[in-house]
């Protein structure tokens, strides 16, 4: 097994989503992360005549699930993880917090990350519980809990909750490379600079990801190193974002935050509504 042996490439779908697809190259085979439009997704597999193994599921919604039904229509043999809750009909294999599953000769651990849903879920593949030469540093496919320069929106869980997930993953290797699900970085970096404005490596960044944009298309994947240093969901300590989070509360006339939780729980709120 050599470095090349798995790909990651990404299929954009809907207005924002993108759809990972692992790619098991010297079998021709395919596992995809969240498909929530089937169109795009089959057309992809076609022109690279690929056969679909598998479907990762992170949680319900209907931009990450949606898909899936025509996909099996055509591939009826693949694999589909999924928390209990997420499409119990279409489900093969129910997966659960902390599970390790197999997965195109691959090893993943199900990671939990509740906040979003509370059915969520995240990927993790690891280099150190795969074969040498797999992939050369951790992957992580985590659907709507941390996106670059931001963090999902509140749907089911509590603030606590999201935070906890995104605390796991801050706890992974630096050189970890994240997937979210949707290209919201932009957007993201204009709050993080409002929240943070002193934040050098932040513009630094900012500036790069509107290169990457514009040359290859999309600012995705990142790196846990780089979110650590700019995302201000992960920085709820940093004196500056505390300032921040403060003055967002005084002029909303909320309690001043007096921990990080309750920085980011102002931070959460505060992007909700951020234009």
């Amino acid at each position: 097994m050599t470095e090349s042996t798995y790909h990651v490439h990404a299929i954009s779908t809907f207005a924002d989503n993108y759809v990972w697809a692992v790619e098991q190259a010297n079998k021709g085979r395919v596992m995809l992360v969240d498909p929530g439009d089937a169109g795009p997704v089959a057309a992809w597999i076609d022109r690279q005549q690929l056969i679909l193994r598998a479907i990762l599921v992170t949680h319900k919604h209907g931009d990450h699930v949606g898909g899936i039904p025509e996909l099996l229509a055509t591939t009826p043999s693949a694999g589909v993880y999924a928390g209990a809750r997420s499409c119990p009909s279409l489900t093969t294999q129910t997966v659960k917090d902390n599970d390790c599953i197999k997965v195109l000769d691959l090893s993943i651990d199900v990671l939990p990350l509740a906040g979003h849903t509370l059915d969520h879920i995240g990927y993790l593949i690891n280099p150190q519980k795969n074969a040498p030469g797999a992939l050369a540093q951790p992957w992580l496919f985590c659907g709507d809990t941390l996106f670059s320069g931001g963090c999902g929106r509140l749907f089911e869980g509590s603030p606590a909750q999201l935070k906890a997930a995104l605390a796991l993953i801050a706890k992974l290797p630096a050189n970890t490379l994240i997937y979210p699900a949707h290209e919201y970085t932009l957007a993201n970096l204009r709050f993080a600079q409002a929240v943070n404005p002193g934040n050098q490596a932040l513009m630094d960044f900012s500036a790069r990801a509107k290169q990457r944009l514009a040359q290859e298309g999309r600012t995705l994947p990142t790196t846990l190193a780089d979110e650590l240093a700019i995302n201000p969901f992960l920085r709820c300590s940093d004196p500056e974002i505390v300032a921040s989070a403060s003055g967002f509360c005084i002029t909303n006339e909320l309690p001043v935050p007096t921990d990080e939780l309750a920085v980011f729980t102002a931070l959460r709120l505060w992007k909700n509504g951020f234009k």
